[in-house]
């Protein structure tokens, strides 16, 4: 693969990465929050008699409104946290596209718009990450790196929170929902805690990376001038 785009500095990686992974204690934060709420509605609900007197109605009203804010905050961080991953994505790529590495199949634009394409979505960017993974690891050697477990991992815990949300909204609002969303959010604490060592550990392949692509660029430049 020939070199492609501007020289991609540290700098600019370690300021991505460490924005990925405010934002990922944020997520966090944020999970633990929701899941104490729909514990509460969920022991309010078998809390409740066969007639809800006025108290009873007064406090449903407040935790439905809660639960309505507590989703726009959710959603907005989940808005977040993907345009930061994909930006993350995207700079990691940049730099491996300045590596003399043969045979990659997914490119800078690829390793994105897998996210977007329908049916696609289920199983490439699982294979465009392993990619990234490993030329990170051994870019002359790639193709012979195992296939990384934390990569996996991650990829089956997205698969697996997107199964229990899907049940938790077939059951509506009912009470097995409340009790899906919770397994789903107690799955995306795991998906947190494995995706942002998953980043730490790539982002420190990167960095060797780059200071390779600095120092042969320097050589480079030595001997020309020479």
């Amino acid at each position: 693969m020939r070199e492609q785009g501007q020289p991609v500095s540290l700098k600019s990686l370690r300021l991505v990465k460490n924005l990925l992974l405010i934002v990922f204690a944020v997520d966090l934060l944020a999970v633990l929050i929701v899941m104490a709420s729909l514990a509460e509605t969920l022991d309010f609900i078998n809390s409740l008699g066969a007639v809800a007197d006025s108290s009873e109605v007064a406090r449903a009203t407040a935790l439905d409104g809660r639960a309505v804010i507590l989703n726009y905050i959710y959603m907005t961080l989940a808005a977040i946290t993907g345009l930061l991953w994909l930006s993350w994505l995207a700079f990691a790529n940049r730099l491996l596209n300045r590596l003399d590495v043969q045979g990659r199949e997914y490119g800078s634009l690829w390793s994105l718009g897998w996210y977007v394409v329908p049916i696609m979505k289920l199983w490439k960017p699982y294979f465009a990450m392993i990619e990234v993974a490993q030329v990170s690891a051994d870019p002359a050697n790639w193709k012979e790196q195992p296939i990384p477990s934390l990569v996996s991992a991650w990829w089956l815990l997205f698969a697996l929170c997107g199964a229990a949300f899907m049940v938790a909204d077939y059951y509506s609002e009912n009470h097995p929902a409340i009790a899906w969303q919770l397994i789903a959010l107690a799955v995306v604490i795991v998906l947190i805690v494995v995706w942002t060592q998953m980043v730490s550990q790539i982002h420190a392949l990167q960095v060797k990376a780059a200071v390779a692509i600095g120092n042969r660029e320097t050589e480079t430049i030595a001997t020309s001038v020479s």
